[in-house]
């Protein structure tokens, strides 16, 4: 009888999620977290030329990239509402509303669209995902960081709009500051009655680490509190990190999230810190195991398409403020899925970029990580944000009302939009699947058109990354994921620094006798080896989960705690009995996880 032992990744399940009425063939999918960063093409992202390992590297391991994922318009605020509402480019969301006030005239025109020469917020009888979720009886949640930091700015219990009184035509509430580093345009709730006008709904939009009770408010869980339990964890989350870990900001008015109070750097390497953070918590989530997708989407591809040494600072070796890639004005403003303009603009690019000669926002490209979604994987189908919102009504078993009366609102019910199909689900029955390697391949993205009487022609720049990733440090509040076999450099505070490694499953059956079927004994090895100081690894801090999210019990064989030196490594050897699928090692010091390995045991 064969044994075989495969890396899986983190993405495991206990069962199928139930439903959302008709689905239109959709994955059982029922819970997702859509993550919006900020400002990036493809080739800034994705090729290798920031230091941003975990976003184009790591993450695409276990999911799939999409190279041809497109913004809608710019800048940026015009994004987020075609998002979640469908509505095209406007002159004053291009300009990320200077000034909070209604749209003018904010008559309906055609295919669900809004006549609004003038103004940002939409009246109530437009609608937005939320609201559609709402009327499933989906649960939904929006977590803005930072939001609230400062109440004069933004009322967090009103959704996030700006200024107090809330929405008093505060000017520019674009800009962050050292304290608060949110802002509502990145944020997609405020912008619409529907959602502003209704307590319930604004209860739903919150800050990243929660609120507290006040008067007339109830406390809000963080997202971390959420994902504590699956009951608690809403079917569809939003999150917006603040200015400076949505990688908008190059240099952040406030701290990063490197826990250098003197580190201000953001683009994507400050993005990639948020991702670090918070990607693990959700991965680990019951909801993600269960039935789980995670998403990371840009708003736009910001234009001229160049990129600024002293603005990003984070390409290996680069120490100058010249370019260190030549402009690409082309790649920036294309669009796809023949994109509309919409009838309060002749070019959704046009009226924020001159040189803008097409509609849209240009490829951002996307990660999308699912046990329904091959790891490693790629999808060169175009989409935009429209598809997006298509999508995800489809997903959730919306199927009345809209601008085609089959759930789709706005350009999200135009005719011919394609959703996401067998490309992105493209690991139909869920099972567990090895991740692929890390950073061995380019990705270039070569800009395709849906329309063959009208191709467009992109320059790619050839680049060539690192052929091997290597890993951020492990610590406390920074954990690690990878599969097993990955060593990780490691440091915990006032005990020492090295480099950790899980190994195993070494299967060790009785001698003489058949595997069982479904089982077997076998060993987990935890590999020290310190730089500095004694780095412990004690029994207790190990565990072990199984596919089924229940844990598998250890007992050590030889020491309980073994501590390394410089001069000499050290291995924590533990027992237990494996079944067939998919599992997770974790590793805590000091009651916080550091760090997590997955695998795979078959037996055939």
């Amino acid at each position: 009888m064969a044994v075989t032992v495969t890396l899986a990744t983190l993405v495991v399940a206990s069962c199928a999620a139930q439903p959302h009425g008709d689905r239109r063939g959709q994955p059982p999918i029922g819970h997702v977290w859509t993550i919006i960063l900020e400002n990036k093409s493809y080739e800034a992202t994705f090729t290798g030329l920031n230091r941003n390992d975990y976003l184009w590297k790591t993450l695409p391991s276990y999911g799939l990239l999409l190279r041809q994922y497109y913004g809608t318009g710019h800048f940026s605020l015009d994004n987020y509402i075609s998002l979640v509402g469908g509505q095209a480019p406007t002159p004053d969301n291009q300009d990320d509303c200077p000034r909070y006030k209604d749209v003018q005239p904010g008559s309906p025109s055609a295919d669900g669209q809004v006549n609004a020469s003038t103004g940002c917020v939409y009246p109530a009888t437009v609608a937005t995902l939320f609201n559609q979720l709402d009327d499933r009886e989906i649960s939904w949640k929006v977590y803005a960081q930072d939001m609230g930091n400062t109440p004069s700015r933004e009322d967090a219990y009103r959704c996030g709009i700006p200024g107090s009184p809330a929405g008093a035509g505060v000017p520019d509430p674009g800009g962050a500051t050292a304290r608060d580093q949110y802002v509502p345009k990145h944020n997609p709730a405020p912008w619409f009655h529907a959602v502003i006008d209704s307590p319930v709904d604004c209860a739903k939009v919150v800050p990243l680490g929660g609120l507290p009770a006040t008067v007339g408010h109830p406390a809000e869980n963080s997202l971390a509190r959420d994902l504590a339990r699956e009951a608690s964890t809403p079917q569809f989350s939003w999150i917006s990190p603040n200015t400076c870990s949505d990688a908008h900001d190059a240099t952040c008015q406030g701290d990063n999230l490197s826990g250098d109070p003197n580190n201000h750097q953001g683009g994507l390497y400050a993005a990639d810190l948020f991702l670090e953070q918070v990607i693990p918590q959700i991965m680990r989530s019951p909801a993600f195991q269960h039935d789980g997708m995670i998403q990371i989407i840009f708003d736009e591809a910001f234009p001229p398409y160049k990129m600024y040494g002293n603005s990003i600072a984070d390409f290996t070796g680069n120490t100058t403020t010249s370019l260190n890639t030549p402009t690409d004005t082309a790649q920036s403003i294309v669009a796809c899925c023949n994109e509309l303009p919409g009838p309060n603009t002749t070019q959704p690019g046009f009226h924020a970029f001159g040189q803008d000669t097409t509609p849209g926002g240009g490829i951002i490209g996307a990660v999308f990580i699912s046990r329904f979604i091959r790891p490693g994987s790629i999808t060169d189908q175009p989409y935009n944000h429209y598809s997006w919102l298509r999508s995800m009504e489809d997903l959730f078993g919306v199927d009345q009302g809209g601008a085609d009366g089959q759930g789709h609102l706005g350009y999200a019910g135009a005719q011919g939009l394609r959703p996401f199909g067998a490309d992105v689900y493209n690991n139909p029955d869920g099972r567990a699947l090895p991740p692929a390697p890390s950073g061995v391949v380019v990705y270039p993205a070569t800009a395709s058109s849906d329309d063959p009487d009208n191709p467009i022609v992109t320059a790619v720049p050839t680049l060539t990354p690192p052929a091997t990733l290597t890993p951020m440090p492990a610590a406390p509040g920074h954990p690690q994921i990878a599969a097993i076999g990955t060593p990780f450099p490691a440091t915990l505070p006032g005990t020492g620094s090295g480099t950790v490694t899980a190994l195993g499953p070494q299967l060790d059956p009785p001698s003489g006798t058949p595997f069982p079927v479904e089982q077997t004994r076998a060993t987990i090895t935890i590999r020290t080896s310190a730089v500095t100081g004694g780095l412990a690894l004690r029994a207790g801090d190990v565990t072990v989960r199984d596919d089924q999210g229940t844990d598998i019990p250890l007992v050590p064989v030889g020491p309980a705690t073994v501590t390394s030196s410089p001069a000499q490594p050290a291995d924590l050897v533990l027992s237990g009995t494996f079944h067939t699928g998919a599992a997770q090692v974790t590793w805590r010091a000091h009651g916080a996880v550091i760090a997590i390995w997955t695998f795979a045991v078959e037996l055939d």
